[in-house]
Formats: structure tokens, C-alpha cells, sequence
């Protein structure tokens, strides 16, 4: 990790506005690269993709003020991202193991982790969605795409499937949630 969280947390010491979003930045890599827990899909999820998602998206405020309407958006963009970033560990289940991760296919397997994203994950990103007030842009858009992504993974027609279900993910948060 080197000198990267000095220059971080001097940034952040620097522009007090963006202090609590730097620190958590380098506590999410600090636990991403160096704790057990940055290798299992629960942590991934819920203490590093959804706070450092936050982290990133809340340091908007250089460009613009931050609202309450604009703090609910990115805490609801964040909750999403890192719900829906589960597709991605589809792809790659080998090389996964052989790096040690524990990653949601293999903890609960292939089958049963695709299951839970469908069934869970994705209700609970266009939950997220709707409470924070997101989904009403384009509601038909964000259904149907993420019908679209639930169909395409209960699939599971192998990691070239899955990768391109993962990249047409990638294209679709950039296109309809850029800030």
C-alpha cells in the first residue's frame, strides 16, 4: 500500500469537506487488501463496495453542493452498486478459489448464489432504488433492465456469458446513473 493512504488522508486533512469520505477510502483498501474479511462476499459487500461506493460518489461535493436530496441519491447508488456487484463474481469462480476468496458462488455454491442474487439482490436494489427516490427517473428502463439482468443470470451459460452479463451491467449503471 505504500505512501497512497498518507497522500490520501493529507488530502482529506488538507480539504476538510472531504475528510470522513477519504478515511473511509483508505479504511475500505486497508481492509480490502489486507483482512481476510476483503476476500469474503459479505465483507466485500457491506463493509468495503457500499462505504467506499458512498466515499466516492460523496466527494461530488468539489464540483457541486451536497442537498439532502443529493446525500440520499448517492447513499441509495451506493447500497445498489454494491448489491448488484455481485453479478460480477460469477465470472471468475476458479480463479477465485485459487486466490482464496470467498466469494458468494463459493460459499453457497453456483445454483444457490445465483438464486440469491436474483431473488434477493436485485428486489433489494430496486428496493434501494425506490426509497431513494431513483427509480422514478425511468421506472419501465430500470425494471426491464433489471429483468433483464435476473434472466441472464439464472442462465449461468459459462464465464463468457457470465462476463458479458457483468459488462452489460457495467454499461448500464453508466448510462443511466452518472452523476
Amino acid at each position: 500500500m505504500g505512501s497512497c493512504p498518507l497522500g490520501f488522508l493529507l488530502l482529506g486533512a488538507y480539504r476538510q469537506t472531504l475528510l470522513a469520505e477519504t478515511i473511509i477510502w483508505v479504511l475500505t483498501t486497508t481492509f480490502l487488501s489486507l483482512t481476510p474479511g476483503g476476500s469474503h462476499w459479505f465483507g466485500k459487500i457491506f463493509v468495503a463496495l457500499i462505504p467506499g461506493t458512498w466515499s466516492l460518489l460523496s466527494t461530488s461535493c468539489i464540483i457541486s453542493p451536497k442537498t439532502p436530496e443529493i446525500d440520499r441519491y448517492i447513499f441509495a447508488l451506493a447500497v445498489w452498486a454494491g448489491l448488484i456487484a455481485q453479478i460480477a463474481d460469477l465470472r471468475d469462480v476458479k480463479g477465485e478459489k485459487v486466490v482464496g476468496r470467498r466469494t458468494l458462488p463459493l460459499v453457497f455454491g453456483d445454483s444457490m448464489s445465483r438464486r440469491i442474487i436474483v431473488w434477493t439482490f436485485l428486489p433489494g436494489c430496486l428496493a434501494t432504488l425506490w426509497l431513494g427516490d431513483l427509480l422514478t427517473l425511468a421506472p419501465f428502463t430500470l425494471l426491464a433492465a433489471h429483468m433483464i439482468l435476473g434472466y441472464r443470470v439464472i442462465q449461468g451459460r459459462g464465464s463468457r456469458y457470465n462476463h458479458n452479463t457483468y459488462m452489460a451491467c457495467l454499461l448500464f449503471i453508466l448510462h443511466h446513473f452518472s452523476l
